[in-house]
């Protein structure tokens, strides 16, 4: 009798300690998804910071040429050809320029209004996307590692009650 309350006790201590274990792998399990979305938020914030200064890098020289054209007092017809070819680029990498030729003025404008200084506008609107960038990243970063910090709250309530 005393063997079997023995035996019986530790079939139980047993299947006590298998859940035990079991709560283990699921927390260990829990914790690794919240530090993969990390490390996934990490990831896409420097894709996002690198594809802007890629972007950027190609776009300087662009700017630099955009900006001699627009100095002029008068442009040919290539060089009124080149400036739209320009422009046209830097759409295509920076739809936020918004930047256009008139056809009367042949000026260049940026959502309708004229651009005096290319390079002013331009500086201001890589330090935007930037900024957006950085604070985009930093929300998804603090909503990351509050998930990580709750999943391991919860894991630790649970393994303490065990």
């Amino acid at each position: 009798m005393a063997l079997e309350i023995f035996a019986q006790k530790t079939m139980e201590a047993d299947e006590a300690y298998q859940d035990f274990i079991k709560d283990i792998d699921e927390a260990e399990s829990t914790l690794e998804t919240s530090l993969d979305k990390m490390n996934n938020t990490f990831k896409s914030t420097k894709n996002s910071l690198d594809n802007i200064f890629v972007r950027k890098s190609s776009a300087d020289s662009l700017i630099s040429e955009l900006s001699t054209l627009q100095t002029k007092s008068h442009l040919s017809d290539d060089e009124l050809s080149r400036m739209q070819s320009l422009v046209s680029q830097l759409n295509a990498s920076f739809p936020d320029l918004g930047l256009t030729i008139d056809k009367t003025t042949g000026k260049l404008q940026a959502h309708g209004k004229e651009v005096k200084d290319i390079n002013s506008l331009y500086t201001s609107m890589l330090k935007n996307s930037t900024e957006s960038a950085y604070q985009s990243a930093m929300a998804d970063q603090y909503t990351a590692l509050k998930e990580a910090e709750k999943a391991a709250e919860t894991a630790s309530k649970e393994l303490a009650e065990k």
